[in-house]
């Protein structure tokens, strides 16, 4: 069986405790038991361009995610809930190539992250993920 190559943008470098990456490493430890792959982070901060891996790709050396997407050729998109810029890029743009995109909306405990116990704002992301002409997305919820 062939690779199975996943882009995973995101605005934090994959070496960091934070909790969003963590979960994500969890979940491709587990994809990782029952088929390779092949992650491509894509990574919008500037704090680790000194960071050299060949897996990570530096959004700011692109002019769009089209771009990113033409070069890597992924057969997943794993993009994480939020609706910031970095995220719909790459769900437009996976959407228009036909690529599978992978929705997680993570859980963080009560209260501490305010912004994602906001009823308008999850009823955002629900709405766009299960709209009629949304058919290319597997949804994970944790």
């Amino acid at each position: 069986m062939n690779k199975i190559k996943i882009i995973i943008p995101t605005s934090k470098s994959p070496n960091t405790k934070q909790g969003t990456i963590k979960q994500v490493q969890c979940i491709l430890k587990e994809l990782e038991k029952k088929r390779e792959i092949e992650v491509f982070w894509i990574i919008i901060s500037n704090s680790n361009n000194n960071t050299k891996q060949e897996n990570y790709i530096y959004f700011k050396k692109f002019k769009n995610a089209f771009q990113i997407i033409d070069q890597i050729k992924p057969d997943i998109i794993f993009i994480d809930g939020s609706l910031d810029y970095l995220n719909t890029s790459f769900w437009f743009a996976g959407k228009i190539r036909k690529i599978p995109i992978v929705t997680s909306f993570i859980s963080y405990p009560a209260n501490s992250l305010k912004v994602y116990t906001n009823y308008k704002i999850m009823n955002k992301r629900l709405r766009i993920i299960f709209s009629k002409n949304n058919k290319s997305h597997i949804i994970c919820l944790l």
